[in-house]
């Protein structure tokens, strides 16, 4: 996978003013859902990418594989009992602060 074109530095992300994108197969093996996401996030849109002639389209007819599904649901669910606990950190710390 090769991209192509000037950088734009914001925040920590680096963003693509125009982004020319070969997906084709690399000779080191297979791309996957999270190559092409990361590909394609770094453009400032759909109009300023462009994919290469001999690129892959079935690409995106696949899917992830269950076991990141399920890790990223993993993730999101201890993502929330966290956000949960310091929600009710910070309260019982407001109201003994208020006291």
């Amino acid at each position: 996978m090769a991209i192509k074109f000037g950088i734009v530095r914001c925040s920590n992300v680096q963003t693509l003013l125009c982004v020319k994108i070969d997906i084709a197969t690399p000779p080191s093996g297979a791309l996957n859902l999270f190559n092409l996401y990361v590909a394609l996030s770094r453009s400032h849109g759909r109009s300023q990418i462009c994919l290469s002639h001999d690129s892959d389209e079935n690409i995106f007819l696949k899917t992830h594989h269950n076991e990141l599904l399920m890790e990223d649901n993993r993730l999101e669910e201890r993502n929330s009992r966290t956000c949960n606990w310091w929600k009710a950190f910070s309260r019982s710390m407001e109201k003994s602060i208020s006291r």
